[in-house]
C-alpha cells in the first residue's frame, strides 16, 4: 500500500505502515530523527516547567489568589507548560523539520540552526511558539488536575506510589492529549508544512486561518491526524516524567509531592 493511501486504513495498521515506510526508505536511523535536538529540548522544557509550576503553587497558595485548588492546579500548570513550550520553540522547529521523512536538507541539528538563521531569519525559530504555547496550556492544565484528583483517589489504599503515579499518569495522559491534538496538528504544520508546501491548502496566514482551512480541505477527522502515535508517546513521557520527578522529589525531600 502507497504512503499517500494510509487515511484509508485503521491506525493500528496506519503505524505499521508509516513504520515499514521508514525502515525501507532510511533504516533503524530513520527512527531517530531529531534526537538530540528533541532531548535537549524536552530536558530544558521540564526544569523550566516544574520550577515555573511550584513557584505558582506556592504563590497562590501563599497568597491565596485562587481559593479553589482545581483552579490554581489548571492555572499553576497552564502557564508553567506554555512558558516552558515557548521558550524552547527554537528546538522544536529543528527537530520538527530534522523528523520529517525525506527530509536532508540539514546535516544534523547544529547545520539546521545555522540554515534557519541564515536563509530564514531568526524569526522563523519562533514559528509556532503560540501555536504550541496555546496548545501546551490545555493538555498540561488538564494533565496536572486529573493526575492529581486520580491519585487521590488511590491515597487510602495500599498500592505503591509508584504504580499510583503511573496509572494516575497514563489515564491523564490520554484525555489530555485528545483534547489538544487539534493544537498539535497546527503547530507541526506552521513550522512545516506552511514552509515547504506548494499546495494552497497548506499554506497558513496564522493559527485561525490553519483551523479554518483544515476544516475546509480535511473535514474535522482533519483535525485529529496522528493521534494515534501520540497517544503511545506523550502519556508514556509525561507518566515517566512525573515518576521520575516524584521519585526524586521524595528521595530528597523526604515528603510525598
Amino acid at each position: 500500500m502507497k504512503i499517500e493511501n494510509i487515511e484509508k486504513v485503521n491506525v493500528i495498521r496506519q503505524i505499521l505502515i508509516v513504520g515499514k515506510h521508514i525502515h525501507q526508505t532510511e533504516g533503524l536511523k530513520g527512527y531517530f530523527r531529531g534526537l538530540l535536538p528533541e532531548i535537549l529540548r524536552a530536558t530544558l522544557s521540564t526544569a523550566i516547567y516544574f520550577h515555573i509550576l511550584k513557584e505558582l503553587e506556592l504563590f497562590f497558595k501563599t497568597k491565596q489568589a485562587i481559593s479553589d485548588d482545581q483552579y490554581s492546579s489548571f492555572i499553576s500548570s497552564a502557564i508553567a507548560r506554555m512558558a516552558a513550550a515557548y521558550f524552547t520553540n527554537p528546538l522544536s522547529v529543528v527537530a520538527s523539520r530534522i523528523e520529517v521523512p525525506g527530509f536532508h536538507v540539514y546535516k544534523n541539528m547544529f547545520d539546521g540552526i545555522k540554515k534557519i538563521y541564515k536563509y530564514e531569519g531568526i524569526g522563523q525559530f519562533m514559528k509556532g511558539s503560540w501555536t504550541s504555547s496555546a496548545k501546551e496550556g490545555p493538555f498540561a492544565g488538564t494533565y496536572y488536575v486529573l493526575y492529581k484528583n486520580i491519585k487521590q483517589m488511590f491515597k487510602d489504599s495500599n498500592i505503591h506510589y509508584t504504580q499510583v503515579s503511573m496509572i494516575s499518569g497514563m489515564v491523564s495522559g490520554i484525555v489530555a492529549t485528545t483534547v489538544s491534538h487539534p493544537f498539535e496538528i497546527i503547530r507541526a504544520r506552521l513550522q512545516i508544512m506552511s514552509k515547504f508546501e506548494k499546495n494552497p491548502a497548506y499554506q497558513y496566514s496564522g493559527i485561525f486561518d490553519a483551523f479554518r482551512k483544515i476544516y475546509i480541505y480535511e473535514g474535522f477527522t482533519g483535525y485529529y491526524r496522528g493521534l494515534a502515535p501520540r497517544l503511545v508517546r506523550k502519556p508514556l513521557a509525561n507518566t515517566l516524567t512525573f515518576g521520575i520527578f516524584e521519585f526524586f522529589h521524595n528521595t530528597f525531600n523526604y515528603t510525598k509531592w
